[in-house]
């Protein structure tokens, strides 16, 4: 949690650091994106005003004293006036324990060329992209094996 130090960011970089903007933008479009992270998104008065009512607790370290970001889990409830609803986490998406589905990695991959587009740059087709990054990796991959 040491990183998530920011609870009400004002920046789209102190956004990054913030586990309540976060859930509260997953909960209010069902997924946070690049775009989320520009000040004018941080500043949405339905982000503002739903990051008031997030609280992050920390819970205690392992007993075996592990610590950091593959330690532990992440735990969410979200309360309604009489209903709660709970979800877990046990790993970060992404990691070993939990790798990225093809799907996932190609919705990441289009996010990141709309943002380039959006700053100028020239982007290519998606499928284009991941033919051109399937021969860039390929010889990395077929030295690992």
């Amino acid at each position: 949690m040491q990183p998530l130090r920011k609870a009400l960011p004002r920046t789209g970089l102190e956004a990054k650091f913030s586990a309540e903007y976060a859930v509260v933008v997953a909960l209010w479009q069902g997924s946070v994106g690049l775009a989320d992270f520009e000040d004018a998104a941080v500043a949405r008065p339905w982000a503002a005003a739903g990051m008031t009512r997030v609280t992050v607790v920390e819970e205690q370290v392992l007993e075996d004293g592990s610590q950091g970001l593959e330690h532990g889990q992440a735990r969410l409830e979200v309360r309604h006036g009489s209903q709660v609803v709970e979800g877990r986490a046990a790993a970060i998406p992404g990691s070993p324990a939990r790798p990225a589905t093809q799907a996932e990695m190609e919705a990441k991959i289009a996010d990141c060329l709309v943002r380039h587009a959006a700053a100028g740059g020239q982007v290519p087709a998606p499928d284009a992209f991941l033919a051109g990054l399937g021969r860039l990796l390929a010889p990395a991959v077929a030295a690992a094996a």
